[in-house]
């Protein structure tokens, strides 16, 4: 539960670190509305979190199934990240991976569960 209010306090604070920055850019005359302006701290600080998790989860876990679904989704989130950076047709590419890839991983390791996607 700590960990998840910290990631709060940091996700409210770069929300407004972001709005700040947008609001002086904007008073100036510049500040275009873009997904840089918010979305690539968030996604850094997200992998990062999922990088700790991830590595946290590696300690604990001896189930292959459970390192494997998760670090796939640290795989999924580090492309969202470089869609979010990247412009044209390629991201547009890259967010279409990051869905499938992710959207893989549920399926292939929810196919013991009763869980049916």
């Amino acid at each position: 539960m700590a960990v998840a209010n910290v990631m709060l306090i940091v996700f409210i604070s770069i929300a407004a670190f972001s709005l700040v920055g947008w609001i002086s850019a904007v008073q100036e005359g510049g500040g275009s509305v873009n997904r840089a302006i918010f979305f690539l701290d968030f996604f850094t600080f997200l992998i990062l979190a999922d990088i700790l998790i991830l590595l946290i989860s590696y300690w604990f876990y001896t189930d292959f199934g459970n390192l494997a679904r998760n670090t796939g989704f640290v795989l999924s989130t580090v492309i969202i990240r470089v869609a979010i950076s990247s412009e044209g047709v390629s991201s547009m590419i890259l967010f279409t991976l990051s869905g499938v890839l992710g959207i893989a991983i549920l399926r292939m390791f929810s196919r013991g569960s009763k869980v049916h996607l």
